[in-house]
C-alpha cells in the first residue's frame, strides 16, 4: 500500500477562495470536494505545479512515483476536504495502476494541460536525452534501455504510440472522449495557448491569475525524418481526440485578468514536508 500524508502535515495557510463556483464546460468546481490536477509529462506540469501550490497552500499534495527506488506515489488522507480546498497534482496515469481510480476512486473534478500529441512525444525524447547526459534513466527501478534514445529516427521506430491517453479514463474511447471529459473535467487546457489556459484555471478556481514562466524545457538538434509524423497521427486517432477536444472547448472559459501582485514561487523544502521524501519512506 501507498503511504499516506495528511493535510495537516503541509506548512502554508490556505488561500481565500471563498464559495466562488464557476461552470466550466458542463462541470462546477466544488471547492469542497478534492480536486485531481493531471500533471501529463511535458505539458506544462512543473509550472502548473508552483502555481497549484500557491493557489491551494497546505491543502496542496503530490502524486509522484520514485522510479529509481520502484517507490509508488504516496496515498493521501483526504479527510480535511470540505474544512479547505485540497487539490492532488502528479502522473496520474492507469496504464501504470497509478491512475486517479486506483488512489482516489471517490474524487470526481479533474484538470489538466496538454499538447500537440506528436509534438508530446519528440519534446519526451529530447527530454529524456537530455536527462540521459547526467545518467541513467529509471523505470520501476531498472534502468531504461538507452539504445530507443541513440537517435530520434530510433526512438520514433520504436515508440510509435502515444502516452497521453494513459492519463485519461481507460474507459475513454474516439466515440465516447467528448462527452466522458465534459463530465469529468473541470478543464483541459493547451499547452500552445499556456497563458490563457492558466488564466482560465484561474478563472475556475476563484484565484489569481499570476504571470507563469515555462520551464523545464529542452533543446531539440535533430530533425524529424520524413513520414514519421504522418504516421503517428494515423496510428493514435485517441490521442488526436483527446486533444480535439481540448482545442474545441479550452476558451469557452475566459482568462483571468492577470494579477501584478500575485508571484507564485515553491516553498524551500525547510518549510514544507516533500511529498517525495515522504514516497522514499513508504515503499509497503
Amino acid at each position: 500500500m501507498p503511504g499516506r500524508r495528511t493535510a495537516a502535515s503541509s506548512c502554508r495557510s490556505i488561500p481565500n477562495t471563498g464559495n466562488r463556483t464557476i461552470t466550466s464546460l458542463s462541470k462546477t468546481y466544488d471547492p469542497t470536494k478534492p480536486l485531481v490536477s493531471i500533471h501529463v509529462p511535458k505539458c506544462a506540469g512543473t509550472s502548473v505545479r508552483t502555481l497549484l501550490e500557491f493557489w491551494f497552500g497546505r491543502g496542496y499534495f503530490e502524486h509522484y512515483a520514485d522510479e529509481k527506488r520502484d517507490t509508488p506515489p504516496v496515498q493521501h488522507d483526504l479527510s480535511s476536504a470540505g474544512q479547505i480546498p485540497i487539490c492532488i497534482h502528479g502522473h496520474f496515469n492507469h496504464r501504470l495502476k497509478r491512475g486517479p481510480d486506483t488512489y482516489y476512486p471517490e474524487v470526481d473534478q479533474f484538470i489538466t494541460i496538454i499538447r500537440e500529441p506528436f509534438d508530446l512525444h519528440l519534446s519526451n525524447y529530447f527530454y529524456a536525452k537530455r536527462l540521459l547526459g547526467g545518467g541513467p534513466l529509471y523505470r520501476k527501478g531498472a534502468p531504461r534501455d538507452e539504445a530507443e534514445f541513440e537517435s530520434l529516427e530510433a526512438f520514433l521506430t520504436k515508440r510509435k504510440r502515444s502516452y497521453l491517453p494513459g492519463y485519461f479514463p481507460p474507459e475513454l474511447t474516439v466515440d465516447n472522449c467528448a462527452e466522458m471529459l465534459r463530465e469529468r473535467y473541470l478543464y483541459v487546457g493547451i499547452m500552445e495557448d499556456i497563458s490563457h489556459s492558466i488564466g482560465a484555471l484561474a478563472t475556475i478556481l476563484g484565484q489569481a491569475n499570476p504571470r507563469a514562466a515555462h520551464s523545464n524545457i529542452a533543446p531539440r538538434d535533430e530533425d524529424v525524418p520524413p513520414g514519421y509524423r504522418e504516421q503517428f497521427v494515423e496510428l493514435n486517432p485517441l490521442a488526436y481526440a483527446i486533444y480535439d477536444f481540448a482545442k474545441s472547448t479550452y476558451r469557452s472559459v475566459p482568462a483571468a485578468p492577470l494579477d501584478p501582485l500575485a508571484k507564485p514561487a515553491r516553498l524551500p523544502p525547510s518549510k514544507r514536508l516533500l511529498p517525495r521524501i515522504s514516497r522514499y519512506l513508504n515503499k509497503q
